[in-house]
């Protein structure tokens, strides 16, 4: 049987500290330097482990974006392939584009890029933080993010859906047997699709400027349960185009909107950060 060489005592250990990247002394001096260089203790001791600071969890964002700037230019982001892909993208966007938008690309991605992953999540808060620091590739949305996101200058974002509105209301509705004009409109109970559940919409906007009013009787926060409502009852809604092209399996009448409305805007939001990462954005222009 071959020897082998016991293991060293403690005190040889003691008098011989471990060196190289990793080793505790290392760390203590580089976590000196970046104390020294922020005025911050970045890491403090609560119990038995350390806790990072609020001017450490600010910094992480950023030292997210750097450290993927890196692995880029050491050669770890090559020529993106969607053939042959195998990577993680996580898309945040609300119903709509889930409902009229998605079903197509997703048909093409599993066609066209079978071992690529789609995650999908709401919208929710924080959207900028979470694109900032690649915990979120893409958002696809309208006025909802517009808040969070168009005030970050910069956030990069190329439109992407532009389309009318179209008037929704259901079969052998009374209002159906006249012409549906201004007044007639405006005499209507409304369905409103917002997701804060306030009962402000663009139609209200475009009919203030007309010094007119409408009464919004119910809110729901997703389209299909929009078309859901007013094929079961006796409200009108104002939706994009694109949902009630797809209404058509339900009870429901599609007619023109008696009111001259902006189009129905829907925009991919990235960071510029992702612009030297060819899988996502690289290349897109805003």
């Amino acid at each position: 049987r071959r020897a082998e060489p016991p293991p060293p005592s403690p005190a040889l250990k003691a008098s011989h500290p471990q060196r190289g990247p990793g080793a505790p002394l290392t760390i203590s001096h580089s976590l000196h330097a970046l104390r020294d260089r922020f005025g911050d203790p970045l890491l403090v001791r609560i119990g038995n482990t350390l806790s990072p600071t609020p001017r450490a969890l600010a910094l992480r964002p950023g030292l997210s974006l750097g450290l993927a700037e890196l692995e880029r230019v050491l050669g770890h982001e090559t020529a993106f392939d969607p053939a042959s892909s195998t990577r993680r993208f996580t898309l945040a966007t609300p119903d709509h584009p889930q409902f009229t938008v998605l079903p197509e690309l997703v048909g093409r991605l599993r066609r066209e890029a079978p071992g690529l992953d789609l995650h999908l999540r709401s919208i929710g808060p924080g959207l900028a933080d979470d694109l900032a620091s690649g915990r979120l590739d893409l958002v696809l949305a309208g006025a909802e993010v517009e808040h969070q996101l168009a005030l970050d200058r910069e956030m990069m974002r190329v439109r992407v859906i532009s389309e009318p509105f179209r008037c929704v209301l259901r079969r052998g509705h009374p209002a159906l047997d006249t012409d549906l004009d201004l007044d007639a409109y405006t005499a209507l109970p409304h369905l409103l699709v917002s997701t804060t559940g306030q009962g402000v919409g663009i139609v209200d906007g475009a009919l203030e400027t007309l010094d007119r009013r409408r009464r919004v009787a119910m809110t729901v926060p997703s389209f299909p349960a929009a078309i859901w409502m007013v094929a079961a009852s006796d409200l009108v809604a104002t939706l994009p185009k694109a949902i009630t092209d797809r209404a058509a399996w339900h009870d429901v009448e599609v007619r023109d909107v008696p009111l001259v409305l902006p189009s129905s805007d829907a925009y991919l939001w990235w960071h510029p950060a992702s612009n030297t990462i060819p899988a996502t954005c690289g290349g897109a222009k805003p």
